[in-house]
């Protein structure tokens, strides 16, 4: 997958969408319900943008990381040190049982492969 298109523009939401960079609702209620629902697993984010429900979960004293493949994401996330650049289909961010939980919003419809 190529991170080049998610770039500044993308997350300012000028042509390419809404504004990615203020978190919304939606990502204060995911991060709500999975840290209840999964309390004191570890998470990570798979395509997680700026990192909004990867802080919200740390916010909850879960411990949460997220991997995205935009540079500029990684450079401008929410929480320095939780969120690197990965590639969704490379998978070499995931290790064997290394996180309880695995999240992927918004990512599917992206892929092309």
């Amino acid at each position: 997958m190529n991170g080049d298109w998610f770039d500044g523009e993308y997350f300012a939401g000028t042509e390419k969408g809404g504004n990615r960079m203020v978190p919304t609702g939606h990502h204060f209620e995911l991060g709500r319900r999975v840290a209840e629902v999964f309390n004191g697993a570890r998470f990570i984010d798979v395509g997680c943008g700026i990192g909004h429900v990867v802080r919200e979960l740390l916010n909850r004293n879960q411990d949460a990381r997220g991997v995205e493949v935009s540079q500029y994401a990684v450079e401008h996330t929410t929480c320095p040190g939780r969120v690197k650049v990965g590639d969704v289909l490379d998978r070499s961010w995931a290790n064997k049982n290394q996180y309880g939980v695995v999240m992927c919003w918004n990512v599917l419809e992206y892929l092309t492969e």
